[in-house]
């Protein structure tokens, strides 16, 4: 898999990146050679990493960077982890961010990445939980991707997150009753991704088998 260097290159020129696309939505040998060949007649079109993004979304806990890892890596393209990006370049931790600067400076910052990424091509992108809840972060990732929304149950995200530190939003006295406070918030915008995947049961594995087969049939 390609790692991300701080720069966004878009990694694999464009003949192979469309190759890799071509065997995903099982084109044919000879369509694969020609590599930028238009579908054939009747044949949908279905999604091209060459102008699109792949957004996944959803609240902490649900799987998302470790989906988007394994995506990326079978799509052979490039995975961006949102808040590790943020973390980079402000060379602080989340926690510290909300502690020393606020919140509203994050969520700046996160939309400032947002408007980026979404000038970009072929990303694979793991967004925060609160990054889909913004309205021009939603209208530049539905413009500019495929959005995919995971899900699990209060239960199941607070099994994952209560032993990580780095979730300030659940540092609170009663973290289930925060996580389905949010969750209720967030339902409206959660609600206007491209797809929503159920992965509260569902290995990483199965659930990047879900997302490809979605996008084969995304139009």
């Amino acid at each position: 898999m390609l790692k991300f260097n701080g720069s966004l290159e878009k990694g694999f020129p464009l003949c192979q990146r469309t190759s890799i696309w071509w065997d995903l939505w099982g084109a044919s040998a000879t369509n694969k050679s020609r590599c930028l060949a238009r579908p054939r007649v009747g044949e949908r079109p279905g999604f091209s990493v060459m102008s699109k993004n792949i957004y996944l979304v959803g609240f902490m806990g649900t799987g998302k960077t470790s989906a988007g890892q394994l995506l990326a890596k079978e799509l052979g393209t490039t995975f961006i982890d949102m808040d590790e990006e943020i973390e980079r370049r402000e060379r602080l931790s989340i926690p510290d961010i909300f502690k020393t600067k606020g919140e509203p400076y994050f969520r700046r910052r996160e939309s400032a990445l947002v408007a980026e990424l979404s000038t970009r091509q072929g990303l694979v992108v793991s967004c925060g939980g609160g990054a889909f809840v913004d309205e021009k972060n939603i209208a530049a990732m539905t413009s500019s991707g495929v959005v995919f929304c995971l899900t699990s149950r209060p239960e199941t995200i607070l099994s994952r997150t209560r032993r990580y530190a780095n979730r300030p939003l659940l540092n609170v006295d009663d973290p289930k009753s925060k996580i389905e406070e949010l969750l209720k918030k967030r339902a409206p915008f959660y609600a206007q991704a491209h797809h929503t995947i159920d992965a509260d049961r569902l290995t990483v594995a199965a659930t990047v088998r879900e997302i490809r087969q979605l996008l084969k049939n995304h139009g």
